[in-house]
């Protein structure tokens, strides 16, 4: 039988505005999963406005880094908690600032998101993919920090922290014989006029095998559903061209809510889930790229791909 190992980290990440910090992680075992369960404290003024995505503003960004170089996820805190979402069709922890002015050393806000490792994110037992970190030299968690104005108007963050969770576990012999390597990546690109006719277009890694890819649309500074009114993936490799998929916005949200069991639909965001991992192992720059139509608004315009990748 395959040994499990839960345990919380004595040594946070702490909150510093504007700043990286860095947490060593333990590499004893294979871990399975990682949660991260964060903190933040301050003041509020006599009013106060929060941002769209709330708490997990201030969480820029997150870097697990092996030996110093290979990235297995480089994600924002509030583009993990989309995946956390559609992965278990729930959430830990809403993401709500508080609204209460006038408060001084409160908790303004906590969330709670996680990394698994696995191809079958529900199944504790799935060992097709994990992440070994006992072969590993270094193994560091990242955290770029924001700062107050990411809250909102009306919000002084003076501390917070990170605390880290670890699932690790130890396969039983020939369980982990062949485990994949997932890489978590998030690409942005900001969009400064519409485009008719698929006429945006953005290559997609290759390289590995494409588990899924997210799209985060905003528009006019805020997520938006009208931002992609559709979308494809065009397989140029060879010299041969054919779409691996072709969706409209409002059909793929609609197959999310259903192939993820989803309580409600998320405004700007939708998912790409191959039913097979696609294949781009020898592919080249450009061979494989995203299409879609888009419809700007306003000043801030971007479309941002999280693709999962395996290998």
């Amino acid at each position: 039988m395959a040994e499990f190992y839960r345990r919380v980290l004595d040594v946070k990440l702490p909150f510093e505005a504007g700043a990286s910090k860095l947490l060593a992680i333990p590499r004893d075992r294979f871990i399975r999963r990682m949660i991260l369960r964060g903190t933040i404290i301050g003041n509020t003024g006599a009013s106060v406005s929060p941002h769209e995505n709330a708490v997990l503003n201030v969480v820029k960004k997150l870097y697990l880094i092996a030996d110093g170089a290979d990235l297995k996820f480089n994600v924002s805190g509030f583009d993990l908690r989309l995946i956390n979402i559609y992965d278990m069709s729930t959430q830990a922890l809403t993401n709500s600032l508080t609204t209460t002015t006038g408060q001084t050393g409160i908790t303004l806000g906590e969330f709670e998101i996680q990394r698994d490792f696995a191809l079958l994110p529900r199944d504790l037992l799935d060992f097709s993919a994990l992440l070994p970190a006992h072969m590993f030299n270094t193994l560091d968690l990242q955290c770029d920090w924001g700062t107050s104005a990411d809250l909102g108007s009306g919000y002084t963050i003076t501390g917070g922290e990170i605390v880290v969770q670890l699932l690790e576990v130890v396969p039983e012999r020939g369980e982990a014989d062949e485990v994949a390597d997932l890489h978590l990546t998030t690409f942005e690109e900001a969009l400064a006029v519409s485009q008719p006719d698929y006429g945006n277009v953005r290559d997609l890694p290759v390289g590995r095998f494409i588990k899924r890819i997210g799209l985060h649309a905003i528009r006019n500074g805020v997520r938006s559903n009208a931002l992609v009114p559709a979308y494809k993936v065009v397989d140029k490799h060879e010299a041969k061209s054919y779409e691996v998929v072709k969706e409209t916005w409002a059909l793929s949200q609609h197959e999310d809510k259903v192939e993820h069991q989803l309580e409600a639909l998320i405004t700007g965001y939708t998912q790409i889930d191959f039913i097979a991992p696609y294949n781009t192992v020898g592919y080249k720059k450009g061979d494989l790229a995203l299409q879609s139509t888009t419809s700007i608004a306003g000043t801030v315009n971007a479309l941002r791909l999280i693709v999962e990748e395996i290998g």
